[in-house]
């Protein structure tokens, strides 16, 4: 388990436009034949995600649930994480404008009170200001299309995007991510560090980790499959109840 991102096994179930009432997924390990329930979610009658459950892969009857709220367009305003005892701890507030543009979020936890997050956002045409001290500057090309945005923190720059025909250029520091028509590719100090080529994901290192995703017919995920220098050790399976 402990080879296994914990963050890309808990990333969100999608309904890809499809309408099911709910979903679930199991993380199967192949070493010891064992297998542990990872998420289960639900979705309201546009199959848009209102509930999901995170189960803690490293203790047992531990996990965390949280609720999803929307506005009459689709944009999600609310969110509420819920501990084991059914008591709310962190909520997530977020307004928008009449464009349906992040203006506002506000991220604070139940029990103190305490404000983690409290920014608001205002957009000009070449600058976007995140909170008091993120700002992004934007630039356009001949045609009026975006073409290259730069944020700074602080008035440092930490990260550029590039805009391309066919794709896009980011740089964080040393980091590099190119993504195009061929897949992303993601760079450090100019040596290639990962890649996605359609279903395959790439991770090169000691050792080397790859990641197959399968779909089934509709294009839902299916099954991901997870090799760690060639070996095939673990794998995660979703099943979704329409």
């Amino acid at each position: 388990m402990k080879n296994i991102c914990l963050l890309l096994l808990l990333l969100p179930l999608f309904s890809y436009g499809q309408q099911f009432k709910s979903s679930v997924s199991w993380l199967f390990h192949h070493s010891n034949d064992t297998k542990q329930l990872v998420d289960s979610c639900v979705y309201n009658e546009d199959g848009v995600l209102v509930f999901r459950r995170d189960y803690n892969l490293f203790k047992e009857n531990d996990y965390e649930d949280k609720r999803y709220t929307y506005n009459r367009a689709g944009k999600l305003v609310k969110s509420v994480s819920y501990d084991v005892n059914g008591q709310p701890w962190l909520t997530d507030s977020i307004g928008y404008d009449g464009e349906n543009r992040v203006i506002s979020e506000k991220v604070y936890r139940n029990n103190n009170g305490e404000v983690v997050t409290d920014k608001k956002i205002r957009y000009g045409k070449n600058r976007v200001d995140i909170g008091k001290d993120v700002h992004v500057l934007r630039t356009y090309d001949a045609k009026g299309r975006l073409a290259t945005e730069e944020m700074y923190r602080d008035s440092v720059l930490v990260e550029k995007t590039e805009y391309q025909d066919h794709g896009k250029k980011v740089t964080r520091g040393d980091v590099i991510v190119q993504t195009s028509d061929e897949g992303e590719f993601t760079y450090n100090n100019g040596v290639l560090i990962s890649q996605v080529k359609g279903a395959e994901k790439v991770i090169f290192g000691i050792p080397v980790k790859r990641e197959v995703t399968i779909l089934d017919e509709n294009g839902l995920k299916k099954m991901v499959q997870y090799y760690q220098d060639g070996k095939y050790y673990q794998h995660l399976e979703y099943y979704y109840r329409r």
